[in-house]
């Protein structure tokens, strides 16, 4: 079935949660008895980085077993929205993390890494990695990654053609440069926030602090806390901190860095290591040094 016919043979249609620029659906065919989900997205208004026409472009093409799939999709010209149509996954990682045996957080965290390098190698930036954008199939996997509507690629870079939006990502899990203003990032965005959701799959705290558990979350806040985490940086140990707009706008304390033992005191050393390689500011190892590193 292509889009338009999955959508007019749903029933038991039910709401199941809103983004910035859209509302999200399941319901059962009454052709194959299989549950659907339906992304509805308004496309007359921009609110950048969102963009439903590029995350719809760069979904349909990719094929990969931790991807989640786009089974179709179609444009009501009633309406103005795009409708982007996938098989319902029962399970959100961050809702079940905390029931996760190990080996299967392993098996996760392996199976993202192979998604991500895949993305890597078709010069793909998701840029919203973290646990809600993560679909399972059961408690014991396996894991797809999921939500495009911020992605960008080298194919379809929508309106940054010349630079990248630097307001991306989700609280706590934004790379730190973004919030400094940089708009030449690439790949190292996604391990930054790759490597915090493996930190807290396996700790089961979370490693930064934007604020968001008092009610008020902070570009600020996060930046404290990423800084008193991993001491304050400068542009001798990270030269691409010059190319920051808003680097030198402010003075900060300078924080020495913790040690990993410290931050992730209940976590092995292999979890550690992997962390320790991704949540760092210059040379963020890649989704294969992951791959190659994680292992029970």
């Amino acid at each position: 079935m292509f889009g338009k016919e999955i959508w007019d043979s749903l029933t038991q249609i039910e709401h199941l949660s809103d983004g910035t620029i859209s509302e999200v659906y399941v319901g059962v065919s009454k052709r194959n008895n299989t549950a659907y989900v339906v992304k509805i997205q308004e496309t007359r208004f921009k609110r950048p980085p969102h963009d439903a026409i590029r995350g719809r472009n760069i979904l349909k093409d990719l094929q990969h077993p931790h991807i989640q799939t786009l089974l179709g999709s179609f444009f009501d010209p009633s309406t103005s929205c795009l409708h982007l149509i996938t098989e319902y996954k029962p399970f959100v990682l961050s809702e079940i993390s905390n029931k996760l045996r190990k080996n299967v957080k392993i098996n996760i965290v392996s199976q993202l890494a192979d998604a991500l390098q895949f993305l890597e190698e078709h010069k793909i930036l998701h840029r919203d990695i973290h646990p809600n954008n993560v679909l399972l199939d059961s408690e014991e996997g396996p894991a797809y990654l999921t939500d495009f509507s911020i992605a960008w690629s080298e194919k379809y870079p929508g309106d940054e053609k010349e630079e990248l939006i630097s307001q991306i990502g989700t609280g706590h899990y934004r790379a730190i440069e973004t919030l400094f203003g940089c708009r030449t990032y690439r790949h190292e965005v996604d391990r930054w926030s790759f490597g915090i959701l493996i930190a807290e799959l396996f700790s089961n705290i979370p490693l930064f602090d934007d604020g968001s558990s008092e009610g008020w979350p902070s570009e600020l806040q996060l930046i404290s806390s990423i800084f008193q985490t991993l001491g304050t940086p400068n542009v001798e140990m990270w030269p691409e901190l010059a190319a920051c707009p808003d680097w030198n706008k402010f003075i900060f304390h300078e924080y020495p860095p913790k040690s990993w033992e410290d931050i992730l005191p209940n976590t092995n050393s292999t979890v550690r290591k992997v962390v320790s390689k991704l949540v760092t500011y210059p040379n963020r190892a890649s989704p294969a040094f992951v791959l190659e590193n994680i292992h029970l």
